[in-house]
């Protein structure tokens, strides 16, 4: 057998990596992007009085947070749950029968059409007056929901499937891109809110914004597929290719690659399972609903009724997340699986904290936690969620013994995180509702 002889191509300005990247933040979007638009969908679906009630369709006031409709304090939970719902649905399908689909690279870009056209649609009923029909754009929204998490499922089994013939860095970037995609929607929130108090305008600009990431992925992207070589030579020098599949069934067959490596790391899946479950429960759909204490709707305030929740919620909560997420990379303690466990259940105790406090609309229980407290425990409760994440995602490659190993308990444990995150999500709205 003849020896490879590796050609010494570099990935020019790092075009290949910035395309993993922006992937890894497209995947994520339908979570964080269109959830922190929160100004334009409360506006969306407000409530409009008793019929005959003379209406303004450009009242930029959604109203007291103690006077919330169902539609408003069950959107973002809603979307999250069926966002995850077929996030999880077609990741197990894209990869039961990935074989008998079209390459990785070609269902990207499909995927990545797809979630072009879902982006122009919301961007079309921004200027609708949709106070006639609210439920029925509540149902359609949830449809495109479903539809962006179909994308997002299709592009993290492809994206997976394709950076298994790079270097390691490459996982990475995937794996940080949802903190990063957390930080700048956050980010552009909070600049809309500068720029305009309309919220048909900042709707328009998020929906903008997000159709013009999803046209510069995808036109980088393109470029990268016919003109990168290293991006190329990766492709196309895949030892696996053209390897033939044992038969029987996926799940069978999956379980028998994973098997032992589950066995050296389940420790750290479960803590890592943990994490990512107790983190969805309250984030984003309950968290997004509490409101300053000086809060009534109609303040001049705009501290307490425009910045409080982007600022806080997000900013500062995807802001803490990163954090801990790029500390756990350089300082790799606690390094002990049973200590990371204890740590991992310690934690849930931030789900009844949070409950208490501002939580609007709330019928059945008192609020006992003032904002500041809510601060506190989001910056505890965020940077502990990206430290734990980034330290199991550290710690458990190195389990491995060889290069295969490596790479099943990568993609093992960012599924363990995903498929957690998809099935607690359903928690979220339960929560909401018991208040």
């Amino acid at each position: 057998m003849l020896n490879m002889i590796i050609p010494p191509i570099k990935d020019k300005y790092y075009i290949t990596y910035s395309i993993f990247y922006l992937l890894g933040i497209l995947t994520f979007i339908p979570n964080y992007f269109v959830l922190t638009a929160s100004t334009y969908w409360l506006f969306k679906f407000r409530y409009l009085g008793p019929e005959g009630t003379e209406r303004d369709p450009n009242n930029a006031l959604p109203g007291p947070p103690k006077e919330r409709n169902m539609l408003q304090a069950s959107f973002v939970s809603t979307y999250f749950v069926v966002t995850q719902f077929s996030f999880i649905a077609f990741i197990i399908l894209t990869a039961a029968y990935s074989k008998k689909l079209p390459p990785p690279e070609k269902r990207i870009t499909a995927a990545l059409l797809c979630s072009l056209v879902f982006y122009i649609v919301n961007l079309i009923f921004v200027n609708i007056v949709t106070d006639d029909f609210q439920i029925a754009f509540f149902m359609l929204i949830m449809c495109i929901a479903c539809f962006l998490g179909i994308c997002g499922a299709v592009i993290i089994v492809s994206l997976f499937e394709m950076v298994s013939n790079f270097p390691s860095e490459y996982y990475s970037a995937i794996l940080t891109a949802q903190a990063l995609c957390g930080v700048i929607s956050a980010a552009i929130q909070i600049l809309t809110i500068i720029v305009t108090d309309v919220p048909v305008t900042s709707g328009l600009i998020f929906f903008g914004i997000g159709a013009g990431m999803v046209c510069l992925t995808l036109t980088i992207y393109t470029y990268s597929k016919r003109n990168s070589q290293y991006f190329i030579y990766h492709i196309e020098n895949n030892p696996m290719a053209n390897v033939a599949q044992p038969r029987g069934k996926f799940l069978v067959r999956l379980w028998k690659k994973v098997k032992n490596p589950f066995k050296k790391t389940k420790i750290y899946m479960i803590s890592l399972t943990v994490v990512f479950g107790t983190t969805a429960i309250v984030y984003p759909g309950l968290m997004s609903l509490v409101a300053s204490q000086r809060s009534d709707g109609h303040s001049s305030n705009k501290w307490v009724e425009f910045y409080f929740i982007p600022v806080i919620t997000f900013l500062v909560a995807n802001v803490c997340d990163l954090l801990g997420r790029y500390l756990a990379t350089k300082i790799r303690k606690p390094s002990q699986e049973w200590v990371l466990f204890t740590i991992a259940i310690l934690r849930i105790a931030f789900i009844p904290l949070l409950m208490y406090c501002n939580v609007q609309p709330r019928l059945h229980t008192p609020v006992l936690f003032s904002d500041l407290h809510y601060i506190i425990f989001t910056i505890i409760f965020m940077f502990s969620n990206g430290y734990l994440i980034n330290l199991c995602v550290v710690i458990v490659p190195t389990r491995a013994q060889d290069r295969e190993e490596k790479s099943l308990i990568t993609v093992m444990t960012v599924l363990s995180g995903v498929m957690s995150t998809a099935l607690c999500s359903f928690l979220s709205i339960m929560v909401v509702h018991i208040l």
